[in-house]
């Protein structure tokens, strides 16, 4: 929809709605690449939950071996990490940090 188009609807009102015609048309005016191209909701309603289906198993186990990961540091300094591979503690606070941060 052009400018044009939408000062010539200002003055009409949307039955549905009662809103005027530009307020109703504004986001497929914002939306308009000026090629007419016009995304469906259902369409991209479709597209998110697919894009949701692969991401999220995927993101879940990630998350899942950075949760075991830091649980498992703190069981490693209890057994002795730091004295078996000569960490000084600012050492180890750099390594704990490093699991928490990525």
């Amino acid at each position: 929809m052009t400018v044009e188009q939408i000062t010539r609807t200002k003055s009409r009102v949307s039955e549905k709605t009662g809103l005027p015609l530009h307020a109703v048309d504004a986001t497929a005016a914002e939306l308009d690449d000026g090629h007419g191209f016009h995304p469906d909701p259902i369409q991209i309603a479709r597209l998110r939950r697919k894009i949701d289906w692969r991401l999220l198993p995927l993101l879940s186990l990630m998350y899942l071996c950075s949760f075991l990961d830091r649980v498992n540091i703190g069981n490693a300094k209890v057994a002795g990490l730091e004295a078996d591979i000569g960490l000084t503690p600012s050492e180890y606070n750099w390594a704990l940090s490093i699991f928490f941060i990525g």
